[in-house]
């Protein structure tokens, strides 16, 4: 039974901590495409068959594109839109922590007691998840 629970717990760790990756890698790497101002495609809407409108933006511009099998037109280019100031502040946020090293709380270091220590189910784990991800250093 012990061997058991240990592999649930593992499982759900794993799982949880692929989750983590998978979530961060589409967040981080949507924000680095806006940064550098490569091309991204904003939006896309199929026509039927092989006709697609797309718009997209590069470089502070936006393009309305017509797509077909057999050419792509330009139907319309304007700037594009200020980013939102929410967002910006965020970027800069998330740059500016990226130069600060995170500082774990001491009580993170301590071994957990209990059948779920360290595992999802043990609310120490959560608290230190929170101390971590926001970086202030509470107690777990």
């Amino acid at each position: 039974m012990d061997s058991l629970l240990l592999a649930l717990r593992v499982a759900l760790s794993l799982a949880c901590v692929l989750g983590l990756m998978w979530f961060a890698q589409r967040r981080l790497g949507r924000a680095r495409t806006r940064r550098h101002g490569e091309l991204q495609v904003v939006a896309r809407q199929n026509l039927g068959g092989k006709a697609q409108v797309v718009l997209l933006e590069t470089a502070g511009s936006r393009f309305l594109l017509g797509v077909t099998e057999h050419q792509v037109s330009v139907l319309h280019t304007t700037d594009a839109p200020a980013q939102p100031v929410f967002e910006a502040s965020l970027a800069r946020a998330a740059d500016d922590a990226a130069d600060e090293p995170t500082l774990l709380p001491v009580n993170a270091l301590e071994p957990a007691k209990g059948w779920a220590a360290g595992s999802l189910l043990d609310a120490g784990t959560w608290k230190a998840a929170a101390a971590a991800v926001t970086g202030r250093n509470r107690a777990a």
